[in-house]
């Protein structure tokens, strides 16, 4: 259906629903064109693509509690763990991309949600629903979100800033990190958010930047568990023969074609390379080839720069020993003086610059929560593909968006707004929603 042509609205009334066309002039209404309802859920803004779907920010909003419950369309309830009015990141996958482009795709997606659901801790990225529509040949994943910017996108920043002045030291290229004293405090906050994965039997094996969110609040979470394994596939000796992530992140044992290593080491040895990174502003490797690259690896040889604190760099060289069995553990690690006092530091304060990168201008809530008595919205496709991390964000966009979103959830407490949005969103799950909402 071309919703730019002909978009559904439904409206409530004493008499009941009934569906007509929306006017076309009206700014407000033109801005809703931009929402859709799944579910529990209103759907804003994309936030990340990929070749199998897409993330985008979601609202929690449920229209009614009590007549919302089609089975068909409902995994794990949500209820309990979402605030009304709450932001989320809803990962849609596309169930024939999946299995088309990723080989054992709905078996890894199955394994995802088996190892979140395992995982509560504010280092992790956290799963709160699933939701199921074959109808639609879909699949939704809403977690918290952490919309803000990853560890690599301010590598990236850094990097570009980097070129631009010509300075070569690592204390510039890591000066995101450095200058704020924020290193310590981000890797202790890695190293505790994976001791709890591992506690927990889940090994993720793809530690990297790119997979570690900041929030506005400077809280870190560990994302994308697409390639991660529950530890009861191993042996009792946390042995793997399988291997997954990112090659330049592999510790030696992989690139050398061990036939068996340790999962957990894994993790670890890719936790050093992160903190390298995060030191350094580059990689302890290259190569032009995946073959150089693993033969450069497998050598065990890195040079760690000598203006970095000493007790840097005896933490480095520990989580980075190329010797498996003589490499840190996670319980070593948290324990290690370069980390002294970490559990009791202040919450990480993110300077102002950085904030103003990573903020989202907008609310989600404040858009839907506009006064517009005639009705709710449509919403357009959900693109190509996505794949994506699990959204990012935390608890607000930009400064001072936060106390707006606080402001805007204390107008629902309001009977006569709760009663507005309740008739902007129930119709959304009557029997138009198929034909007009879900696309």
């Amino acid at each position: 259906m071309d919703m730019n042509k002909s978009t559904c609205s439904t409206l409530n009334s004493d008499k009941g629903s009934r569906i007509r066309k929306d006017e076309p002039d009206s700014p407000r209404r033109k801005d809703r064109k931009s929402l859709k309802r799944v579910g529990d859920y209103v759907l804003g803004d994309v936030l990340g693509e990929g070749s199998y779907g897409q993330v985008r920010e979601g609202l929690y909003v449920p229209p009614d509690l009590e007549a919302n419950k089609d089975a068909s369309l409902h995994g794990q309830s949500a209820s309990d763990k979402l605030k009304f009015g709450q932001r989320v990141a809803v990962k849609i996958i596309r169930r024939r991309l999946l299995t088309r482009k990723v080989r054992n795709g709905q078996e890894n997606l199955k394994r995802e949600i088996a190892c979140l659901k395992r995982l509560k801790h504010q280092n992790v990225i956290q799963l709160y629903d699933t939701i199921d529509d074959p109808s639609m040949d879909k699949i939704y994943l809403v977690f918290e979100l952490a919309n803000f910017l990853s560890l690599q996108d301010i590598l990236d920043l850094t990097s570009q800033k980097h070129g631009e002045s010509g300075d070569n030291s690592a204390a510039f290229k890591a000066a995101p990190f450095e200058k704020l004293k924020n290193l310590q405090n981000l890797f202790y906050q890695l190293a505790v958010g994976l001791t709890h994965c591992h506690s927990r039997g889940v090994v993720h094996r793809d530690i990297k930047p790119s997979n570690l969110q900041l929030t506005l609040d400077g809280v870190l979470k560990i994302i994308d568990f697409g390639v991660a394994e529950l530890l009861e596939r191993y042996s009792e000796l946390d042995d793997t023969e399988k291997f997954a992530g990112t090659p330049s992140f592999q510790p030696p044992e992989v690139a050398r074609g061990s036939r068996s290593f340790s999962a957990t080491k894994v993790d670890v040895w890719a936790a050093g390379v992160t903190l390298f990174v995060m030191a350094t502003g580059s990689m302890p490797f290259g190569g032009e080839t995946t073959d150089e690259l693993y033969a450069n690896i497998s050598t065990g040889r890195y040079d760690i720069p000598q203006d970095l604190p000493e007790d840097l760099r005896d933490l480095i060289g520990r989580v980075m020993n190329p010797d498996p069995d003589e490499r840190a553990t996670l319980e070593t690690v948290l324990k290690h003086p370069w980390l002294a006092g970490q559990d009791r530091a202040p919450a990480l304060e993110l300077p102002q610059s950085i904030k103003d990168t990573g903020s989202k201008k907008e609310s989600l809530l404040q858009r839907y929560m506009q006064e517009d008595s005639d009705g709710s919205d449509a919403g357009e496709d959900d693109g190509p593909g996505e794949e994506g991390g699990d959204g990012r964000d935390g608890d607000g966009g930009g400064p001072g968006e936060g106390a707006a979103v606080e402001r805007t959830r204390e107008q629902l407490l309001n009977p006569n707004q709760r009663k507005n949005l309740h008739r902007k969103t129930s119709s959304l799950s009557s029997s138009t929603e198929a034909s007009c909402a879900v696309q």
